[in-house]
């Protein structure tokens, strides 16, 4: 008659491999069991990529002011009449209206 064969079946965690060191002995090797694999993200792990068409966060953080040149030229008006109507200033007095009116603007 003739003999059966038995083989034993192992977990994936069980098994072990040989693998050579410099010295050219075999030394056992444990397989990485595949629980471990999954619980923690390896490093080339991608971000996951903002969805088309909404606003991204820096967007949100950085507002579009817009001053209108009409405002700027009323402000300028009112800061040259407050300083006395002094004459060849024109261009701080614009640049002083510009700046106040984005400050007011941003608050």
């Amino acid at each position: 008659m003739a003999k059966k064969k038995t083989t034993k079946k192992t977990t994936k965690s069980a098994k072990t491999s040989k693998k050579k060191n410099t010295t050219g002995t075999a030394t056992p090797v444990k397989a990485k069991s595949e629980s471990s694999k999954g619980s923690t993200m390896s490093k080339t792990a991608k971000k996951p990529a903002a969805p088309r068409g909404r606003k991204t966060a820096k967007s949100a953080l950085t507002p579009v002011i817009t001053v209108t040149h009409d405002q700027i030229a009323a402000r300028a008006y009112e800061i040259w009449l407050a300083n006395g109507c002094p004459q060849g200033q024109d261009d701080y007095n614009w640049r002083t209206a510009e700046a106040q009116l984005l400050a007011e603007a941003n608050k």
